[in-house]
Formats: C-alpha cells, sequence, structure tokens
C-alpha cells in the first residue's frame, strides 16, 4: 500500500481505468490509474517486440 499491482485479460471494450476506480469505491476509498502497460493485444505480444536497439540495426 498505497500502490497496488494487478494484472487484467480482458476483452476489447473494457476500461481498465475504470477497474481501479472500482477498487476505490470497493475499499470506500478513492483510487486512480498510475500506470497502464498493455502486453497483448490480438496476436501482438510484448514478449516477441525489438528492443530500441534491435530495431535501429534493422532499419539501417
Amino acid at each position: 500500500m498505497p500502490l497496488i499491482d494487478f494484472y487484467v485479460e480482458c476483452t476489447k471494450g473494457t476500461y481498465i481505468r475504470s477497474l481501479a476506480n472500482d477498487f476505490g469505491a470497493k475499499l470506500n476509498n478513492g483510487a486512480y490509474l498510475y500506470a497502464l502497460r498493455r502486453t497483448k493485444i490480438g496476436n501482438y505480444d510484448v514478449k516477441n517486440a525489438f528492443t530500441v536497439d534491435n530495431f535501429l540495426k534493422t532499419i539501417e
């Protein structure tokens, strides 16, 4: 506390920022989303992403 990490696997149309608000409501306290990182969308996964150095080498 006061920061909480959580992982969500969801479908399109899910409002992640609203989940933070819902957490705060359930805890009878305020809450907001401090950071958001999308790790996967469709077939694209951050695990398969280029590093900046690899990308620069690829476009040279």
